[in-house]
C-alpha cells in the first residue's frame, strides 16, 4: 500500500478490452468473503479476458482513493 494508507483491499477484475475506462467496464474478481488478494491464478473464467489488480484504500487525512494497475494481455488457455 502507498505511503500514508492507514486501510486498503487489493483486488483483481477481469476486463473485456484494452480500451477499458480505470472504473467501469470489468467484473470484480471475487475471494472468499472478508478476503483480499495480492496474487492470483487466472482460471478458465479468464480465457479471452485481460486482468488487472486493483487498490481501494484510506490515506491519513481519511480520504479513500483508488488506483489499478495497467492490464495484462490476453488471458489464454492453458496448453
Amino acid at each position: 500500500m502507498p505511503k500514508g494508507v492507514e486501510n486498503g483491499r487489493v483486488g483483481w477484475q477481469r476486463c473485456p478490452s484494452t480500451t477499458t475506462a480505470p472504473h467501469s467496464d470489468c467484473t470484480a474478481i471475487l475471494a472468499e468473503p472478508g478476503h483480499w488478494w495480492t496474487s492470483y491464478t487466472p482460471t478458465d473464467d479468464d480465457v479471452g479476458f485481460y486482468l488487472r489488480m486493483y487498490a481501494y484504500y484510506e490515506t491519513s487525512d481519511s480520504a479513500w482513493t483508488r488506483r489499478v494497475t495497467p492490464l495484462t494481455s490476453t488471458v489464454v488457455a492453458a496448453q
